[in-house]
Formats: C-alpha cells, sequence, structure tokens
C-alpha cells in the first residue's frame, strides 16, 4: 500500500490536530474531535463551549497552544512545538500557501479548508462532511450537516418579500 498517490500523502494518524481557524476547531469539537486538538491559530477566537470555562472564557487548563503571533501570523517554531499529525488551514494569499508548502517539506501535513470562498451558507457548512470523513465520523458529520440544512431552510421559508423591511447603516469614523 502506497502513501502517497499522484501528489497526495495519506495521514494515517490524526490525534494531534492544529486547527487555523476558530470554524474548523468548533466542527472538530461538535464531531468529537476537540480532545485532539492541540493546537490553535488565536484563543479570542474560540466559542465552542468545550474550549471555554465558566466566565466564558478561554479554558487555559486545556493543553493547546496558541501558535500565531499577535500580529495574527502563524509562528513555525511553535506549531512545530505541538507536533501535529494534521494542521487544518486555509490560504488566502500567496505568503499563506507557500507558508504551508514549506511546513509540509517538514513531513508536517496541511490539509486545506477552503470554505470562506463558497458563495452560500449551506456551502460553507457543507464542509462538515470533509471533517467527518478524516475524522471518521462520516455519519456523525452527515446528520450534523442535515441539522443545519432544516435550520437553515426553516429560517428562509419565514423569510418572506411580502413584508420587507428597511435597514439602514451608519459609518462612522473616528477622526
Amino acid at each position: 500500500e502506497s502513501d502517497s498517490v499522484a501528489g497526495f500523502r495519506k495521514i494515517p494518524q490524526r490525534n494531534r490536530i492544529v486547527s487555523l481557524a476558530a470554524p474548523f476547531s468548533y466542527m472538530i469539537a461538535e464531531l468529537g474531535g476537540a480532545n485532539k486538538i492541540v493546537g490553535i491559530e488565536n484563543k479570542h477566537f474560540i466559542s465552542h463551549p468545550y474550549f471555554l470555562n465558566a466566565n466564558q472564557e478561554f479554558n487555559s487548563q486545556l493543553p493547546i497552544a496558541e501558535v500565531s503571533g499577535s500580529d495574527g501570523n502563524i509562528i513555525p517554531e511553535k506549531l512545530v512545538q505541538t507536533n501535529p499529525d494534521l494542521v487544518w488551514g486555509f490560504w488566502v494569499n500567496k505568503g499563506d500557501q507557500e507558508f504551508a508548502e514549506g511546513m509540509t517539506k517538514n513531513k508536517i501535513p496541511f490539509l486545506w479548508c477552503m470554505n470562506w470562498l463558497e458563495a452560500h451558507p449551506l456551502g460553507r457548512s457543507e464542509w462538515i462532511k470533509a471533517f467527518g470523513w478524516v475524522l471518521g465520523t462520516p455519519e456523525k458529520s452527515e446528520k450534523l450537516f442535515q441539522s443545519i440544512q432544516d435550520q437553515y431552510n426553516q429560517i428562509k421559508s419565514k423569510s418572506s418579500t411580502e413584508n420587507p423591511c428597511s435597514v439602514a447603516a451608519i459609518i462612522v469614523t473616528g477622526k
């Protein structure tokens, strides 16, 4: 059995995950994998109850490292110190992509989740199925997506153009 197929490499272990976006951490936690997360980009954006203490702040007792600096950029040394089996990330520019490609040369597998490119909310949500397949919980992810889809359709059916409302936006600049 080969460990790579046409430029792709098999990821046999998925027990030490670094999540480079809060929505990814949330999906991983919903699928029962929160205890596998060893690194996150920034604790201030994490909202899943698994990661929060009674004051709704990030639980600093969890063995999870922050791998970004105050500027939001990933610090390679911090990422490597987590000894990840898998890094779940995304890229928005050439620098992000080059960083990840450099990490893969150091035998750190990256999985791209480009859900931010999805134009429809259900398209973004459907990525939970990919997370489920990678984490070995495809049935659970399918049920979660179906629940999200049902909720979305219920809300959509309640929204009507019969009684439209007006929305105003005021932009204030601090000068």
